[in-house]
């Protein structure tokens, strides 16, 4: 239905078109684009009916295509709470299961299988992962819950590392390090995986489709590879084993539980405070949505989500840096507050992330109050923070706006920020 909406919205001004290809990925969209350029009114359905009726066999026609229409349904809602991925897993695995050998061996067929048996493989491991990062963080919030603090000791005592109900916060560690180890060696998904890698295998043996680097000489990640990125991250669990072990190394157990607090609150914006994960589709309430890719395909007035591949921040990072908001070529990234306390001073916390980071970016606030000037982010992505002017803030609303260096042209990628923290600082100061 995407590639549909951008043929119609464009078609009235052309005088025609050709399809062009990346690949075999983009089979599917060059039979829609070339159906409708005929004809803009035909229905996508019946189209794909066409499609899947030509190359799956009568048959099989109908299931196929409705099952591709359910793929872009899995993409088109947050993946966890997103029902369509199993419904779509299920379809074609109704139609895997009464195939013939030589749909089988139908590249188009298994394409689109390797797509549904992907997502569902990503989903459950955002799952699984998911629930264990839960219960790694809610037994360090036990730390909190205890109240420990340093006892005074008598002279020569041996120091006491327990606290006044009898537990030792250092184990609060190394149950929560054991729980995200366990779930990073043994994946949820593991049936879905190993037919994520047949169906890799089997586009290898039938087009010679290079989906992996090394094993069939693939050019690169960033050029179709998706196998290569089959287990990448989908969650906070390595970067969060990661910052276990550092705090495990903290000489002290008073710099070993304030180092547990800071990680604990790292994306709080405390009272009277607002914290956005401009990456997160389901978690930025500020970010101005701009036009819609219904009405703006090309995104030239509303943001996208980008995000790293390949992934180049690996466990030093949380996911949130992996991912973020941007604008594209001279159109600025906006967020709104309202609401906001008129007598309170605030403090902007934010994080430059990206895929371009030579790019300079700048801040304005309410279209006239610079926050800072065009500047490179700083690489690897670190939280910065920027004093907010009072007259910004007195009328209660506020609006930022990033743009990138003006006329730079290219991909029209840099402005790109994924962490957004407004702090009332006057209510940080009264605590």
């Amino acid at each position: 239905m995407g590639e549909a909406n951008i043929i119609r919205k464009f078609l009235p001004e052309t005088v025609g078109s050709i399809t062009y290809s990346e690949g075999c990925n983009d089979d599917v969209n060059k039979f829609i684009w070339s159906a409708l350029g005929w004809d803009p009114q035909r229905s996508v359905i019946d189209v794909l009916r066409d499609y899947s009726h030509y190359f799956a066999g009568k048959e099989q026609a109908e299931g196929l295509a409705h099952g591709l229409m359910s793929l872009e349904k899995n993409w088109q809602a947050p993946l966890a709470a997103n029902a369509s991925v199993a419904v779509t897993l299920s379809q074609f695995q109704d139609m895997e299961s009464n195939a013939a050998p030589a749909l089988l061996g139908n590249w188009r067929f298994q394409l689109a299988l390797y797509r549904a048996y992907y997502d569902a493989y990503v989903q459950s491991r955002l799952a699984e992962e998911t629930a264990q990062v839960d219960r790694a963080m809610a037994l360090l919030r036990q730390v909190d819950e205890i109240g420990w603090t340093p006892e005074p000791l008598e002279i020569g005592a041996p120091p006491s590392a327990t606290s006044p109900n009898g537990r030792d916060p250092i184990l609060l560690l190394g149950e929560a390090r054991d729980i995200l180890q366990q779930t990073l060696s043994h994946s949820a998904g593991g049936s879905l995986r190993a037919r994520v890698l047949e169906l890799g295998e089997a586009l290898f043996q039938s087009i010679r489709m290079q989906l992996a680097v090394d094993r069939y000489r693939g050019e690169a990640v960033v050029r179709g590879s998706n196998l290569e990125t089959l287990d990448y991250p989908v969650s906070d669990a390595p970067w969060l084993l990661t910052k276990i072990s550092e705090i495990m190394r903290e000489s002290g157990t008073a710099k070993q539980l304030a180092a547990i607090r800071a990680l604990l609150r790292r994306t709080d914006p405390g009272p009277g405070g607002f914290y956005d994960d401009l990456g997160n589709v389901a978690n930025r309430p500020h970010l101005l949505p701009g036009e819609g890719a219904e009405q703006d395909p090309e995104f030239r007035a509303t943001p996208l989500t980008g995000f790293l591949y390949p992934d180049v921040l690996g466990s030093q990072s949380p996911i949130a840096w992996k991912r973020w908001a941007e604008s594209l070529f001279d159109a600025p990234l906006k967020m709104r507050y309202t609401g906001l306390d008129t007598a309170a001073h605030y403090r902007l916390r934010v994080v430059y992330s990206g895929d371009q980071p030579t790019k300079k970016m700048r801040l304005i606030a309410n279209e006239q109050f610079e926050i800072h000037p065009y500047v490179l982010r700083p690489w690897p992505p670190v939280p910065q923070e920027f004093d907010i002017p009072g007259a910004a803030t007195s009328a209660g609303e506020l609006t930022l706006s990033w743009t990138r260096e003006q006329g730079l042209g290219g991909s029209g990628r840099g402005c790109q920020v994924s962490e957004v923290w407004l702090i009332n600082t006057t209510e940080e100061r009264s605590r």
